[in-house]
C-alpha cells in the first residue's frame, strides 16, 4: 500500500513538472505571442474590472472578492511571464530579460520589441523553429 502511494506522488510530481518544462520551454511566434498576449490582456481586463465592480456592489463578499483578484494575478503573472520567455527564446535571448516587465516604460519598450523583432530563421538553442499561426 505504502509504495502505490509513494509511486502516485512521484507520478504526480514529474507531471507538474513536465507541464512547467512545457509551459517555459520552446519557441512562440510573432503572431502567436501578439494574439496570446492580446486575448489574455481582454481577459484580465474583463475579470478585473468585473471582480472591481463586485467589490462596490456586494461589502460583504470582499475577502473572498480580493483572494479572486489574487489568483487572476497569480495566473496572469505566470501564463504572461510563459509568453515572453518563449517570445525571447525564439530570438535567442535567455528568458531572464523577461524581469524587464517589472520596470516601467521598459516593459512596453519590452512588449514592441517583442512583437516585431523577428525570431531566428533558423533552429537554435531553445529549440527549432516555431510553427506559424498556431493558436493555443
Amino acid at each position: 500500500m505504502q509504495k502505490n502511494y509513494l509511486l502516485t506522488n512521484i507520478v504526480n510530481f514529474a507531471t507538474i513538472g513536465t507541464v512547467v518544462n512545457n509551459l517555459f520551454s520552446g519557441r512562440i511566434s510573432r503572431l502567436n505571442f501578439f494574439v496570446n498576449w492580446l486575448v489574455y490582456t481582454t481577459i484580465f481586463l474583463i475579470l478585473v474590472s468585473s471582480d472591481l465592480f463586485l467589490i462596490g456592489a456586494n461589502k460583504s463578499s470582499q475577502s473572498f472578492v480580493y483572494i479572486l483578484l489574487a489568483v487572476i494575478y497569480i495566473i496572469g503573472i505566470i501564463y504572461t511571464s510563459s509568453l515572453y520567455i518563449r517570445r525571447l527564446h525564439d530570438i535567442n535571448q535567455s528568458g531572464w530579460l523577461t524581469f524587464l516587465i517589472i520596470v516601467p516604460l521598459v516593459n512596453f519598450g519590452l512588449l514592441l520589441f517583442l512583437i516585431f523583432k523577428k525570431g531566428s530563421p533558423e533552429m537554435n538553442r531553445y529549440g527549432p523553429v516555431p510553427l506559424k499561426n498556431r493558436y493555443p
